[in-house]
């Protein structure tokens, strides 16, 4: 039975990844202390395989509903976009700003054209990646929604980018409603929370901090335990028992798929030398690591790894990633985040930027 607060239905957790999904069991347990009225959950099915969690969520019976959202990505439209954000050869400013708004709203049309949710008759719309169409949906649809930091420090801006005064009219354009800008600007977006409100440029929209290490520590051994189930049947992976010490390798795509080997297999070099060395790939990232790396014993990818703070039993000595945060993994004794600056020395085409990472992120 959905249980309605007036005319609505508490709450909703739009999530494109495990990692969203995690944090909204993290937010779910935590309202259910205060609010015995279940939430809602939707998985979109534009970027992420999620393979059957929509059927272990309804058998945990945790949420009220567990829907599945019929999001389409823009490459995949029917009706293709038929103007050019630049079509002169220099750069106009006026014909960006038309053609920006032309296309937020092209987004938004055509993905009305396939959402299969009323929105309307939740109280509450947690949307994770409202840079994805359905955070422009919602906006030209004008429903409010609570943005929800997408990772850690997924949204951080540098104090240094302060000082970068184009920001200030995109946006107010978006505040406006006449452009669309994500993470927390949109005129329909409320607050956006995030993990650590530390260093955010805050101009212009609402920081909601939600630690989500409190939100976990808050949580008892039977819910940690229920979270671990929903994304772990019987035996996580095959384990070295050689007696050395293990390292975890936190991997995604960096560049193109070939040249991402190659960091990869210098960052083992570096970093795991006289280790066992296990590698849990990112959802989206398809590369092969078991051919390439055959010493190594690859994890299952569909899993968020936050639950290894629940339960492990690889021993994990060391951890390193190139730009994940590390801070609340709990589980290894040593963390490096090697970031942007590391890849600095390579040269490969597609190359992952974030000019914020050459600052003050550990």
């Amino acid at each position: 039975m959905i249980i309605k607060n007036g005319s609505k239905i508490k709450r909703i957790y739009i999530c494109h990844t495990y990692y969203n999904v995690f944090v909204s069991l993290l937010k779910e347990f935590n309202y259910q202390r205060i609010d015995q009225n279940k939430g809602s959950i939707a998985l979109s099915m534009m970027s992420t395989k999620f393979n059957d969690l929509a059927a272990r969520l309804k058998c945990l019976n945790i949420f009220n509903e567990v829907l599945e959202l019929n999001e389409v990505h823009p490459t995949k439209f029917k009706q293709k976009f038929k103007y050019s954000i630049n079509q002169s050869r220099w750069w106009n400013p006026y014909q960006w700003v038309i053609n920006n708004v032309l296309y937020w709203r092209y987004i938004a049309k055509q993905t009305g054209k396939n959402i299969n949710i009323d929105f309307n008759k939740y109280a509450k719309i947690f949307v994770y990646c409202d840079s994805d169409p359905i955070g422009q949906y919602l906006n030209y649809r004008r429903i409010n929604y609570i943005a929800v930091e997408d990772g850690l420090e997924a949204v951080r801006i540098n104090a240094v980018e302060k000082s970068v005064m184009f920001l200030i009219p995109k946006i107010i354009l978006s505040k406006l409603g006449i452009s669309y800008m994500q993470n927390g600007y949109s005129r329909y977006a409320r607050e956006i929370e995030v993990n650590s409100s530390n260093g955010i440029f805050s101009f212009g929209r609402k920081i909601v901090e939600v630690s989500r290490k409190e939100l976990f520590n808050k949580l008892t051994q039977s819910e940690k335990e229920l979270i671990y189930d929903t994304f772990i049947l019987g035996n996580i992976t095959d384990r070295f028992e050689n007696g050395k010490k293990n390292a975890l390798l936190l991997a995604g795509q960096l560049c193109n798929p070939k040249d991402s080997i190659k960091i990869y297999r210098d960052i083992i070099n570096e970093y795991c030398y006289g280790f066992n060395v296990y590698i849990k790939p990112h959802p989206i990232d398809d590369n092969d690591y078991a051919t390439e790396f055959p010493d190594c014993v690859v994890l299952e990818r569909f899993f968020p790894l936050e639950i290894f703070n629940i339960k492990c039993s690889l021993n994990i000595e060391r951890m390193i990633s190139v730009t994940s945060v590390l801070d609340d993994y709990s589980f290894a004794k040593e963390k490096f985040r090697l970031g942007l600056k590391f890849l600095a020395k390579y040269d490969y085409p597609g190359m992952l930027t974030q000019p914020t990472d050459y600052f003050a992120i550990k």
